[in-house]
């Protein structure tokens, strides 16, 4: 059984793939298995999976009809066989060093989520990065009870580390225990799973090493589809996170937080 189980939702990323997978590879920590999940892509990311598949023993390619983001994820849960669970985007690329990091910071306290650090980026259209923007601390953290994670949680969230899935490392023990799934909502999948999850944290690590590169946007392509109503969907996420804070005490009935 691998450590790591690494989860790739695939949907029409023949461009970027090769070079998330080679990455993942290159790690230098190598007790994992790389599970690849074409969500039903119209062009020749299924192959792709496939032919990387048959070129390393702990790839794992698998098909299904598309679902989005939350069903491939949901998905690669149901096959992983990890002790730890890691989500990276197809289209980014990762340090490495991540998953060493992440998981000795992981086991050196018996932690429940791994944190790190990272970098968001603007890419031309072969690759060559435009813009570079570090989402880091000046010091590593170690919360070593709830009351240290409610202590900190706002704080790292103004930070923007712990809205999204690729910057974590997460026990499968946890998620199965509690049948924890991503919800298939318009926005704001990583930040349901992880405000879910961390109700089931006691210790958290979070390194300040930027080790993943999220890629914001692309020149010359459209990142992300148009939505009319996209400030009506961040203004009900928005009040979704003060609720949250408040049902943890962090906030006060009468304080505002912007």
């Amino acid at each position: 059984m691998p450590i790591v189980s690494v989860i790739v939702p695939c949907f029409n990323v023949e461009k970027y793939l090769y070079k998330c997978v080679n990455r993942l590879l290159e790690q230098s920590f190598q007790d994992i298995e790389i599970l690849l999940i074409d969500d039903g892509s119209t062009d020749n990311t299924g192959g792709l999976c496939d032919e990387l598949s048959d070129r390393s023993e702990i790839i794992r390619a698998y098909h299904k009809d598309n679902g989005g983001l939350s069903d491939a994820r949901n998905f690669g849960l149901r096959v992983a066989n990890g002790k730890y669970i890691y989500f990276c985007d197809p289209d980014d690329y990762v340090e490495n060093t991540l998953l060493s990091a992440l998981t000795y910071d992981m086991e050196s306290i018996n932690a429940d989520l791994s944190i790190c650090s990272y970098y968001m980026e603007i890419v031309d259209n072969v690759g060559k990065v435009l813009s570079s923007q570090a989402y880091s601390l000046d010091e590593n953290l170690f919360l070593l009870n709830q009351q240290k994670i409610r202590e900190y949680l706002v704080y790292l969230h103004d930070q923007s580390l712990v809205y999204n899935a690729w910057n974590k490392l997460y026990k499968k023990e946890i998620i199965d225990k509690f049948n924890l799934k991503y919800k298939k909502i318009p926005i704001g999948e990583d930040w349901e799973f992880n405000l879910n999850y961390l109700l089931y944290c006691n210790r958290i690590t979070v390194n300040k090493q930027c080790l993943y590169h999220y890629i914001r946007e692309r020149s010359g392509a459209l990142s992300t589809s148009y939505r009319s109503n996209w400030f009506e969907l961040r203004k009900d996420e928005h009040k979704c996170v003060v609720e949250y804070f408040r049902m943890l005490g962090i906030l006060s009935k009468g304080k505002e937080y912007l």
